[in-house]
């Protein structure tokens, strides 16, 4: 699944709480490797919660904390060196 794609499935979401989308089995059933809020919109889009390179063909899933305006409560940085540095490692 393209990046464009996920987008237009995660539109619709947008202010919509958890519970409302997913089972109560699928809220606690998750694997706790990784932010809660990223597991479940996986589940959501249809993506494999995996440890693989990239969520997307062409780029990666990330959320981040915010108060109810929407104001980051963390600062994110990003930077990606090489899809092939977990072969290299």
């Amino acid at each position: 699944m393209l990046l464009t794609d996920g987008l237009k499935l995660i539109e619709p979401l947008v202010n919509k709480r958890f519970g409302e989308l997913l089972s109560e089995e699928q809220m606690t059933d998750i694997i706790k490797n990784k932010g809660k809020s990223g597991q479940l919109l996986e589940i959501l889009l249809g993506l494999k919660n995996t440890n693989s390179t990239l969520d997307f063909e062409d780029g990666e899933l990330k959320t981040n904390k915010c108060d109810k305006n929407g104001k980051p409560l963390e600062t994110m940085f990003i930077t990606q060196i090489s899809g092939l540095i977990d072969e290299l490692l």
